[in-house]
């Protein structure tokens, strides 16, 4: 066979073994917005691409862009919900409270400026406080007559107590008028400084608890303890006797 014949074959061979491009031959080429078998067709307008699941074929043409989408349902619903409830309730007793005695401490008294002040400490806290007055020289007996005696009963005032229940301050301020109709309980008085004094009249002190009861009461001014406790029918003790 001459070379001119050879040369004929080897060209017919060799053009059969031209390589054929596809678009989609290589991954990611049907939505690379490019021409990759340069027949004028791009992505899914080309046949080539028709079986690309992009293109909405179920072919085999890989379009695996490599994007994991990596679906993990594994979101940990922890049901393990702290529903401890505490029971520790602290029902510690406090052994610092006061436990008594509840009664009268200290009793101070002044007459000036037209007004009588009082200031009363009682150990433990008092439900109420009250002072009573009496004109005891116009009364002659425990068992006489009252009528024409003058006598006034007045709230006092708590203006400090101690935290802890141990003890209470009370006070009260009674300025003078001149008439009855003038006297206001906690307020005012019909006793007048330098004429009333403990040559005419009689203090009682009642400490009470929350329910109106006597815990404790004391008396000074005219009449002595036996006397006053035998009108009032009580048991006070007898203060700056």
């Amino acid at each position: 066979m001459s070379l001119a014949r050879w040369s004929v074959v080897f060209l017919l061979v060799c053009a059969s073994c031209e390589e054929v491009l596809r678009e989609g031959d290589m991954a990611g080429e049907c939505f690379d917005d490019a021409d990759n078998d340069a027949d004028g067709l791009f992505d899914c307008d080309d046949p080539d691409c028709a079986g690309a699941t992009v293109c909405g074929g179920g072919g085999d043409a890989d379009t695996d862009s490599d994007s994991d989408s990596d679906s993990d349902s594994d979101s940990d619903s922890d049901s393990d919900a702290d529903t401890d409830t505490d029971t520790d309730t602290d029902t510690d007793t406090d052994t610092d409270a006061y436990a008594g005695p509840w009664q009268v401490s200290t009793i101070v008294w002044d007459c000036a400026n037209n007004a009588y002040t009082y200031d009363v400490t009682t150990d433990g806290w008092a439900g109420d406080v009250h002072l009573e007055i009496f004109e005891s020289s116009q009364w002659t007996a425990p068992s006489g007559s009252t009528v024409g005696v003058w006598s006034e009963s007045h709230p006092m005032r708590n203006v400090e107590y101690a935290e802890d229940g141990s003890w209470d301050v009370w006070d009260l301020t009674l300025t003078e008028v001149s008439t009855v109709g003038n006297v206001v309980a906690g307020s005012t008085t019909l006793f007048e400084c330098g004429v009333h004094g403990v040559s005419e009249l009689t203090w009682n002190v009642s400490m009470l608890d929350d329910n109106a009861g006597l815990m404790d009461c004391g008396i000074w001014g005219h009449q002595s303890v036996a006397y006053w406790n035998g009108h009032l029918g009580e048991s006070c003790f007898c203060f700056d006797c």
